[in-house]
């Protein structure tokens, strides 16, 4: 039989890959001086395209992991309303208690696909414009061309996209926080150590290549805490029947009704069908 991935697992996944990109975008990324023959070379190597490709990477990720924790929501919301319009009675209302973390909503996912459209364009002058400008100049022998690279990196509308990017990638992080810190302690400490380090994205670019890897090591391990966390609630309860009753006594003196979207019927009524589709119900001389 083909397993799919659920909502909840897919999450974990994006999750996953997401935090493993942060963590070797600055591991990866040279930090000698850039400029002159060696800031040439950083420029001019696969280290340097190779470490930025995994930021833009990262953010996207994250994007994606958070679209399909909206999903899940989504789909949690849909089974709360197919639950209670299946058990609730006349002037009962339907409870639904969640067993997984709070997943984050679109309007996180939203904030979260604007920073990747601010911050991409960026990223990608970095790693694609410095890369062939240092290899230029290695293969010249003109460092000085490298000048050329602040006309660009520090060019008013280029400085104001990215700062809007990073502004967003905070309210991300805030939300994101705040959506895990009535989970579990799992799901919590990964709200709040991912949640901080995207906060904290901007400050750390000042920082020194050690802080910087650190920062890079606790948003990792804040995505990847918050991905079992998720990974937990997408795995099916042991035991569990497929279309399983509220746990408040509602459906105490009901029955099982097998079928898509039938839910739960009372057993009153459960009697009443079988005993007008069983032979020893049928009046005689009544054809069938």
């Amino acid at each position: 039989m083909r397993r799919h991935l659920t909502p909840d697992r897919t999450t974990a996944a994006f999750y996953a890959a997401s935090g493993l990109a942060f963590i070797l975008y600055p591991a990866l990324r040279p930090y000698g001086p850039e400029a002159g023959p060696e800031g040439a070379a950083d420029f001019a190597s696969t280290a340097w395209l190779a470490s930025h490709a995994l930021g833009m990477a990262g953010f996207t990720l994250l994007a994606f992991g958070l679209r399909a924790a909206a999903e899940s929501r989504a789909a949690g919301a849909d089974r709360t309303s197919s639950a209670g319009s299946g058990t609730a009675g006349p002037g009962r209302a339907a409870h639904h208690v969640s067993e997984g973390p709070p997943s984050p909503g679109r309007a996180m996912e939203a904030w979260a696909w604007t920073a990747v459209v601010l911050l991409l364009p960026y990223y990608g002058a970095e790693a694609y414009g410095l890369n062939e400008l240092g290899r230029y100049a290695v293969e010249t022998g003109d460092p000085a061309v490298l000048s050329i690279a602040d006309a660009f990196r520090y060019a008013p509308f280029a400085m104001t996209t990215f700062g809007l990017g990073l502004a967003c990638l905070a309210v991300v992080g805030v939300q994101f926080a705040r959506a895990l810190l009535s989970s579990g302690p799992l799901a919590r400490w990964g709200g709040v150590l991912a949640g901080s380090a995207l906060a904290l994205y901007l400050p750390q670019f000042f920082a020194p290549a050690g802080l910087r890897i650190a920062h890079g090591a606790v948003l990792c391990a804040g995505l990847l805490l918050a991905a079992v966390a998720a990974w937990r609630a997408g795995a099916p309860r042991a035991g569990a029947p497929r279309n399983e009753p509220p746990q408040d006594g509602t459906a105490r003196n009901r029955t099982p009704q097998s079928g898509p979207g039938t839910g739960y019927l009372p057993r009153s009524f459960a009697s009443k069908r079988s005993s007008a589709s069983s032979p020893a119900a049928t009046p005689p001389g009544t054809r069938r």
